[in-house]
C-alpha cells in the first residue's frame, strides 16, 4: 500500500511531463494580435503606414482564416499637404505549410474594403510566420489587391504582425 502512494504521484506526473511535448508541437487554434503595413505602391505614388488588429483562426489540420480591422494614413496627393485616413478591413483564407516544427509558410485569396478612398479589392495574401516557444508569434507578409474605387488601382501593402496565439 505504501508503494501505491509512492507511485501513484510519479506515474501521474510522468503522464503530464509526457503531454507536454505533444501540446507545444501542436498549432494553437487562435492567435489575436497586430499588423503594421506599409504601403509598397510606388507606381501609383500613394505612400502610407497603417496598423491592424488581427485575427487568426484555424478552420483545418492546415487551413485559417484570417480577419484584419485597422487603418492607414496615406498622403493621395504629395506635395498638397493633404493627409487622408481610411479604416480598412481585410480578410483571407490561407493554407498553410510547415517548415520545421515552428515556421511555415502561407498563401491564399484575399479580399478587402475600406473607407473613405478604397473601395472593394479582391486579391492574395502570402507570407511566413514563426511561433516562438511561448505565445508569441511573428509573421511577414505582403497582400497585393486590385481596388475598384477611384480610378481601379492595384495596391500591395507589406505587413509585419506580433500576435499572441491561444
Amino acid at each position: 500500500m505504501r508503494r501505491l502512494r509512492v507511485l501513484l504521484p510519479v506515474g501521474m506526473m510522468l503522464l503530464v511531463l509526457a503531454g507536454f511535448p505533444a501540446r507545444t508541437a501542436a498549432q494553437p487554434a487562435n492567435a489575436l494580435g497586430i499588423r503594421l503595413t506599409g504601403n509598397m505602391n510606388a507606381a501609383i505614388d500613394f505612400p502610407g503606414a497603417g496598423a491592424e488588429l488581427s485575427y487568426q483562426r484555424f478552420v483545418g489540420p492546415k487551413t485559417r482564416i484570417e480577419v484584419d480591422f485597422g487603418a492607414r494614413i496615406h498622403d493621395y496627393y504629395p506635395g498638397q499637404n493633404k493627409v487622408h485616413l481610411d479604416a480598412m478591413v481585410a480578410a483571407s483564407f490561407q493554407w498553410r505549410w510547415p517548415v520545421g516544427r515552428r515556421a511555415g509558410f502561407y498563401a491564399g485569396p484575399a479580399v478587402q474594403f475600406g473607407r473613405p478612398d478604397y473601395g472593394p479589392g479582391l486579391g492574395a495574401q502570402t507570407g511566413f510566420d514563426w511561433q516562438f516557444d511561448g505565445p508569441l508569434q511573428l509573421s511577414i507578409d505582403v497582400r497585393p489587391t486590385y481596388n475598384w474605387f477611384l480610378y481601379g488601382h492595384f495596391d500591395a501593402c507589406l505587413g509585419v504582425g506580433l500576435r499572441y496565439a491561444f
